[in-house]
């Protein structure tokens, strides 16, 4: 018969001591929890569109500094996701004889590093201003519009922008306040949302914004645009991420 070790007997341990270990235990876990949460975002829809000349296949790999919390086409992952066997086929992504448009993900990950270059929106009271110019919501929808043509996103993606995020519930400003809207630089993109795929998208597009609350008067810079360089093989996203 098999032997196991006697247990160990500590003496001289009161409860005391044992409920100060587990509060000075359950307070650095506070700390620590406190501290991620300070410093993570989330970031809300982005989409992610494919396109290639011909019928193609690919596979593509999202991995997060975080948690992904949605997926569509779904597929299991909690930091990374696989979606392999892809058709791509007249701008549609054909995955398991089902057509999407775009790649759908959402995630609670760390907070983007950014350049004080971007715009600022202020909502009070049913009234919106860009910049200072008052703005209703067709308006504004005009506004991203023409900032995301200069980004070089496509008129169908700038739709699925404007219809997402500025439609009747305002996701991308969701109550009265006085917001920043911050372009996520294309290196912290990569750092935070890694997308590897087999295929080599020589057009390759991401415009995700950092949109924070700030102190009312706050002024940005203008961001600079990069030149657009076309190709039959395109990597095009969007997204906004809330910190």
């Amino acid at each position: 018969m098999a032997e196991f070790p006697a247990p160990v007997k500590v003496k001289g341990v009161s409860w005391n001591t044992v409920l100060l270990c587990v509060s000075a235990w359950l307070v650095g876990l506070a700390v620590l929890i406190v501290g991620f949460a300070s410093a993570t975002a989330t970031a809300i829809s982005p989409n992610i569109y494919l396109y290639a000349p011909g019928e193609q296949r690919d596979r593509v790999k999202l991995t997060v500094k975080g948690a992904i919390t949605a997926r569509i086409p779904w597929r299991p992952g909690a930091r990374s996701v696989v979606w392999k066997d892809l058709t791509l086929k007249g701008g549609k992504i054909i995955d398991r004889e089902k057509s999407y448009d775009y790649l759908f993900y959402e995630s609670e990950n760390v907070a983007p590093k950014h350049r004080d270059t971007g715009w600022v929106l202020e909502r009070k009271s049913g009234r919106m201003t860009m910049d200072g110019e008052p703005m209703d919501r067709d308006g504004l929808a005009a506004r991203f519009a023409g900032i995301l043509e200069r980004y070089g996103l496509f008129r169908s993606e700038i739709r699925d922008f404007t219809e997402q995020m500025l439609g009747q519930d305002m996701k991308m400003f969701p109550g009265d306040a006085t917001y920043a809207i911050y372009p996520i630089p294309q290196d912290e993109l990569d750092r935070i949302f890694s997308i590897e795929t087999e295929l080599d998208y020589q057009e390759r597009i991401r415009v995700q914004f950092l949109v924070k609350e700030v102190p009312h008067g706050t002024v940005l810079e203008r961001p600079e645009f990069s030149e657009i360089v076309r190709s039959p093989y395109a990597l095009h996203e969007w997204g906004v991420v809330r910190g």
